[in-house]
């Protein structure tokens, strides 16, 4: 699949056990040419787990895309209007 130059919004949710299998997922598709733009659910963006800090996941996450996550509703209102993804 020809990902190049595609922009893809990458949602994580509140499945914290599974943080460490899909930060690989996104370096994937960075790999494979895809604009990742992480996605992030408040629970996620707010709390620290057993499984991963808060901060620990957002570095991680703008060390793989070079992008700051969207953590809020008023940040990921304009995606649709905009169309900021393919």
């Amino acid at each position: 699949m020809d990902l190049k130059g595609k922009k893809i919004g990458f949602g994580i949710t509140g499945s914290f056990c599974t943080f460490d299998r899909v930060l690989p997922q996104i370096k994937k598709l960075i790999n494979k040419g895809a604009i990742v733009q992480p996605i992030l659910s408040y629970i996620v963006a707010a709390n620290d787990t057993r499984f991963m800090t808060r901060d620990h996941l957002m570095e991680q996450l703008l060390k793989i895309t070079g992008r700051q996550p969207i953590t809020t509703i008023v940040d990921a209102e304009p995606i649709g209007p905009k169309k900021l993804f393919d």
